[in-house]
């Protein structure tokens, strides 16, 4: 219990040495996944950082720094291991936290994080600016990995979104939100709450509810359709391709 934090979980350097460790004795091919925690509030890190990691403009500063300290010495103990340069990771997070811009609380961009690919031998460089989400990381490593066998997924590789599937959904009770092209539709599960067009309105002020009905009415097929389907996929529990 030395390395609780006393709130959420283990340090998170504790627990990524502890993690990549672990993930040494798992034969491969292997896929794991972890959640670090020390980036929460109350924005506490471990004493013994406390003079190398000072407050900076908001509490969550020192976190960050932390947290990228230990992801840092994350990496150097995979390094280790002979799996390392022929693994891909994906590295995310579930949503904004302190932020010093605040167009990062808006309803919408309160999801806006980075979603960064690394494959050690350097066979993924760039970046994209389409949409994506947690949803399409699934689909883009078996994209990647030349999966060619049927499987169930709510997102899509972005190796091969285009203008028609180029979109993301989200929840913030009680909104379904999707983002699509230059549009952002909201429903509350009855009917259609707003419209907007975040690069021009970065703070949602203009709604522009009905005036592009067939700007609303596609978005808004493309969203109940979602929403469908996954009530009906939990329901009959066919998440999965029935062997």
């Amino acid at each position: 219990m030395n390395d609780f934090d006393g709130h959420w979980a283990i340090w998170d350097e504790e627990f990524l040495q502890y993690f990549a460790k672990s993930m040494g004795e798992i034969p491969k091919p292997f896929v794991t996944t972890c959640f670090t925690a020390t980036s929460h509030h109350p924005f506490r890190i471990p004493k013994r950082y406390s003079n190398q990691f000072k407050e900076g403009p908001m509490p969550i500063t020192k976190c960050i720094e932390y947290t990228d300290n230990a992801i840092r010495n994350f990496f150097a103990t995979m390094k280790k291991f002979p799996w390392y340069d022929s693994t891909l990771f994906v590295i995310t997070a579930d949503h904004t936290n302190q932020s010093f811009h605040q167009e990062y609380t808006t309803d919408r961009n309160v999801f806006g994080v980075p979603i960064m690919l690394f494959h050690p031998a350097g066979k993924l460089i760039g970046m994209s600016d389409k949409y994506f989400c947690q949803t399409d990381i699934m689909p883009t490593i078996l994209d990647y990995l030349n999966f060619d066998l049927p499987f169930v997924a709510f997102g899509n590789s972005v190796f091969r979104k285009d203008g028609e599937n180029d979109y993301v959904i989200n929840f913030s009770e009680p909104l379904y939100q999707i983002s699509y092209g230059e549009y952002f539709l909201q429903f509350d599960g009855t009917k259609e709450m707003g419209l907007f067009m975040p690069n021009k309105d970065v703070f949602l002020k203009n709604n522009l509810i009905n005036q592009y009905p067939e700007i609303e009415a596609k978005l808004l097929k493309i969203l109940k359709a979602e929403i469908q389907q996954y009530h009906k996929r939990m329901i009959e529990n066919s998440l999965t391709i029935s062997q």
